[in-house]
């Protein structure tokens, strides 16, 4: 994960270097989603929920679109 100040900067510096930027979330969007993502991660007897609960995490965090799918061809890992 990089940072930078604005999408803008992200996008400046991605075309600097011959690359095209795929997507971009903000800090208090990587906030809503880590602490969802890794709620009970700790507890003894966790279960990873189903991936579909993990795509509506995303949603919910305002992350939508074909960079941030978790299915099909265009997942990026």
């Amino acid at each position: 994960m990089l940072l930078f100040r604005s999408e803008e900067e992200a996008r400046t510096w991605m075309t600097d270097r011959g690359e095209s930027l795929v997507a971009c979330m903000t800090l208090d969007q990587c906030w809503t989603l880590s602490e969802t993502w890794y709620a009970g991660r700790l507890d003894r007897h966790y279960q990873r929920p189903p991936l579909d609960s993990f795509q509506e995490l995303l949603r919910r965090a305002g992350l939508v679109g074909e960079a941030w799918s978790l299915t099909g061809p265009s997942r990026i890992t």
